[in-house]
């Protein structure tokens, strides 16, 4: 069964296990639908960071 998560900057549902484009931040993964999204993101990470749009650092 597919893990899915919601990118944090646009809400789309991304299947984690798939997913190419994720980064670390705060101890949690965070996936996200394309490179654009994973920019923004980066660009303030704290204001896109929230708990249910995440998953646990340990795979």
């Amino acid at each position: 069964m597919a893990q899915l998560v919601k990118d944090p900057v646009c809400g789309r549902t991304v299947n984690a296990e798939r997913s190419q484009f994720f980064t670390e931040y705060g101890g949690m993964i965070y996936h996200f639908c394309c490179t654009h999204c994973k920019e923004t993101f980066l660009k303030e990470p704290e204001r896109y960071a929230k708990e249910e749009h995440h998953e646990s650092f340990e795979r």
